[in-house]
């Protein structure tokens, strides 16, 4: 069994100069299915976004992921949308202009329901490098004790299983999360790219396979078609 004392490193406060990683995952509005909102984020939403410069030229990543498959999540994620820039005063920059207040913002109304949708801060951590392009990407969101190290346990804890090579994945990073608004579900997002989704299954087996009492609650396992904006 895992000892440890209470943790702090759960809070993240990021300055302005650091880098800053927004995972938004929209709750769909109602009457839309899961296809209807991959349709919209794909040829409306994330076009419009590109069209304005002053709202996305400070993205270092904007990424819609599709989901295919889901467990343990909550009805209603049929995306996640993960978005970095270089520090927070990106994300400031991004959001403080009118074609984000007259477009962007009111657009996000047409596919999900505001007062449902959640979104975190990611502090990533690269565990495998590799391409970005990825034809599946599997997201899975975790809650861990409340220990100390407990993050950096968990980090350790995947190099082990997946930085080896015995298993078919690519690119490999762990996400801190901070929730903006609301309580913290989860406190860490795993994102593995994939080339066959038919892996899944065995990647989260492996990873399962923790020390005792480092996981808690219930993992949410979503199996994503990720494309790539910036």
């Amino acid at each position: 069994m895992t000892h440890c004392s209470a943790r702090s490193n759960r809070e993240w406060s990021p300055s302005l100069a650091e880098a800053f990683k927004l995972i938004i995952l929209p709750a769909t509005k109602d009457g839309m299915t899961r296809a209807e909102l991959h349709q919209y984020l794909e040829f409306n939403h994330g076009p419009l976004v590109m069209r304005y410069p002053d709202v996305s030229s400070c993205f270092t990543e904007y990424i819609h992921h599709y989901v295919e498959s889901e467990a343990a999540l909550r009805a209603g994620c049929d995306a996640v949308t993960t978005i970095s820039f270089a520090s927070l005063a990106g994300l400031q920059a991004s959001k403080a202009n009118e074609n984000y207040r007259l477009h962007v913002g009111p657009d996000e109304d047409n596919f999900r329901d505001e007062a449902t949708s959640r979104a975190y801060s990611g502090q990533v951590r690269m565990i495998r490098n590799g391409s970005r392009v990825a034809r599946y990407k599997l997201l899975i969101f975790r809650r861990l004790s409340d220990c100390t190290d407990s993050q950096r346990e968990w980090e350790n804890h995947v190099i082990k299983r997946l930085n080896n090579g015995s298993l078919s994945v690519g690119r490999v990073s762990i996400n801190r999360l901070a929730a903006l608004g609301g309580s913290c579900e989860y406190d860490i997002l795993d994102e593995i790219s994939l080339d066959d989704a038919a892996c899944a299954s065995a990647i989260e087996a492996e990873l399962s396979e923790a020390p005792s009492g480092l996981l808690v609650g219930d993992s949410a396992t979503l199996i994503t078609r990720p494309r790539i904006f910036v």
